[in-house]
C-alpha cells in the first residue's frame, strides 16, 4: 500500500518524510520527534521537537519564479560539471533546495552570492523558500491512479540539517528551516567522525531506496565541523505507455560520436509531443498519471552533443516545449543506466558560478550562529545522481550534502527518431517546467 502524501499545510518537522516504498512509514509521521539511531554504526539525535509556525501563503506567481531559478540554476551547474568525458546524471533541483537551506542562514555579502547564483529574481528571499518548499510538496503529491491505469509516480524529497553538539545555531533559523524546507536539526558528535559520516549516509541511502551510497567520502568529517545540511530524492515512474520487451534488440549506438557498438535498443511507434530545430532533434515522453515527462534532446550531427551543450540556454526546455506538437513518431531508444560511483565535488563549480565569499573565513553565516559563538563557512558540496531508463520506465534518485565547518502535426507515416548517438536527458514537471534531473547518455554500456 502506497503511504499517504501529507499536504504541506500540515505542520510536521520534515520534508515530507520518508521514501514511498511498500512497508515505509508514511510521509511526515517518522520524523515528528527526534530521529534515533538504527545501527550501532549511527549516534542518536540529541535534537528536541521544534515548534513550527503555519508555513508562508504561496501564490503560482511564486511558484513560478522558483522554477525559473532551478532552470537558469540547473543550466550553469550543468555547463560547470559537463566538461568530464562519460555519462553523466544530476539533479539541480536536490543542489539547489540544499544551497536554498544553506542561503537561509546567510547574511550581507554571503547571502548576495547565494541570491545570484541561485537566480532568486522578482521574488523577496522569504518567499523564495517558503515557495522552494510548497513547490518539492507539489511533486510529492500525486493523484490518485485511476482504474485500469498505472499507478502515479513514487517521488519522495527529504531534508535534514545534522548539527554539531553543543553548537548555539539559532533558534530563528532553525525554525525557519523546519517551516520552509521541512528540515529538522539532529546533532551529532563529529569528533567521531567515521560514525558521523556512517550515519548520514545511511540517512541518504534509506530515502533514495539505496541508490545513492556514500554520498560524503571518508576523512571529510572532523572535529570542526559544525553543520551538514543534507537532501534526498527520489523518483519512481511507469511509462504513460510502456515499451513493448519483446520489440527491445540490439542495435547500434554511436558511442561517444563515432564508436559504433550494439546496445539493447526499446522500439516503439505512438503520438509523442515532438519538435525538431536548427539544434536538436527533441521528444518527450510522459509517466502514467502525473504531470511529468523525459525529454530527450539529440543533436543532428553525431559529434555534436557538445556544440549542443554549449547553447543550452536557461529557457532551451521551454522553447523546446512550447515548440512541441503530437506527431505519429517510430521511436527507437536505447535502454541505460548511470550509476557514478563517486560524488561530484561542487566547490569549484559553484565558486566558478559566483559563490566565493561562502567557502572563506570572510563567509558570513550569522543567521545560523551568533559570530562570537561560532563562525561557518562552507567546506565542501557532495552531489550524486543515479537513473535507470527501461521498457517499464524510469528510476532516478540524487542526494546533496553541504558540509559547513568553523571558519576564521501527423504525418501519414510516422517519423522515424532513433536515438543512436549522444543525446541529453531531462526530468521535468510539465506543469511548472521546473527540471527534477538532467543528464547525458554518451554510451548506453
Amino acid at each position: 500500500m502506497r503511504p499517504t502524501m501529507v499536504r504541506r499545510a500540515l505542520p510536521f518537522l520534515v520534508l515530507f518524510g520518508c521514501s514511498a516504498t511498500q512497508g515505509n512509514t508514511p510521509a511526515g509521521s517518522e520524523e515528528q520527534s527526534s530521529a534515533t539511531a538504527v545501527s550501532a554504526q549511527e549516534q542518536p539525535s540529541t535534537a528536541a521537537p521544534v515548534s513550527i509556525p503555519a508555513p508562508l501563503p504561496v501564490s503560482e506567481t511564486d511558484l513560478t519564479a522558483v522554477s525559473q531559478s532551478i532552470n537558469a540554476f540547473s543550466i550553469d551547474l550543468y555547463k560547470q560539471v559537463s566538461g568530464a568525458e562519460g555519462n553523466l546524471v544530476t539533479s539541480p533541483a536536490s543542489v539547489a533546495i540544499a544551497l536554498g537551506m544553506t542561503y537561509q542562514g546567510a547574511t550581507e555579502n554571503t547571502a548576495a552570492e547565494f541570491k545570484s547564483v541561485l537566480h532568486v529574481e522578482g521574488i523577496e528571499p522569504e518567499q523564495w523558500h517558503a515557495a522552494a518548499g510548497e513547490l518539492a510538496g507539489r511533486w510529492m503529491t500525486a493523484a490518485e491512479a485511476r482504474e485500469g491505469e498505472a499507478p502515479p509516480p513514487e517521488i519522495a524529497l527529504a531534508n535534514r540539517l545534522f548539527g554539531a553538539k553543543g553548537v548555539p545555531f539559532k533558534d530563528a533559523f532553525v525554525t525557519q528551516s523546519a517551516r520552509d524546507y521541512r528540515a529538522p536539526m539532529e546533532r551529532l558528535d563529529f569528533s567521531a567522525s567515521e560514525a558521523s559520516r556512517a550515519h548520514i549516509n545511511g540517512w541518504v541511502e534509506d530515502r533514495t531506496h539505496d541508490r545513492i551510497r556514500d554520498l560524503i567520502p571518508s576523512g571529510i568529517l572532523n572535529k570542526d565541523t559544525l553543520l551538514v545540511l543534507a537532501n534526498a530524492i527520489y523518483f519512481k515512474a511507469q511509462w504513460q505507455e510502456p515499451f513493448n520487451e519483446s520489440g527491445t534488440h540490439d542495435a547500434s549506438f554511436l558511442a561517444n560520436g563515432k564508436d559504433k557498438v550494439q546496445v539493447p535498443t526499446m522500439r516503439t511507434a505512438k503520438n509523442f509531443k515532438y519538435t525538431v530545430d536548427d539544434d536538436a532533434t527533441v521528444i518527450e515522453l510522459p509517466y502514467a498519471s502525473s504531470s511529468f515527462a523525459m525529454m530527450l534532446a539529440m543533436p543532428h550531427e553525431p559529434t555534436g552533443l557538445g556544440q549542443l551543450e554549449a547553447s543550452l540556454a536557461a529557457d532551451s526546455v521551454t522553447k523546446w516545449s512550447a515548440a512541441m506538437t503530437y506527431q505519429r513518431v517510430a521511436l527507437s531508444m536505447p535502454k541505460f543506466k548511470v550509476e557514478p560511483k563517486k560524488s561530484v565535488e561542487l566547490s569549484e563549480p559553484l565558486k566558478a558560478l559566483g559563490l566565493k565569499q561562502a567557502f572563506t573565513d570572510l563567509a558570513q553565516f550569522e543567521g545560523m550562529a551568533a559570530p562570537e559563538d561560532e563562525r561557518l563557512k562552507i567546506d565542501k558540496v557532495f552531489h550524486k545522481g543515479f537513473i535507470e531508463v527501461d521498457e517499464k520506465g524510469t528510476e532516478a534518485a540524487a542526494a546533496t550534502a553541504v558540509v559547513m565547518m568553523r571558519a576564521g502535426g501527423m504525418p501519414a507515416e510516422p517519423v522515424p527518431v532513433a536515438f543512436d548517438r549522444p543525446f541529453l536527458f531531462f526530468i521535468r514537471d510539465t506543469d511548472t517546467g521546473a527540471i527534477l534531473f538532467m543528464g547525458r547518455v554518451v554510451d548506453p554500456r
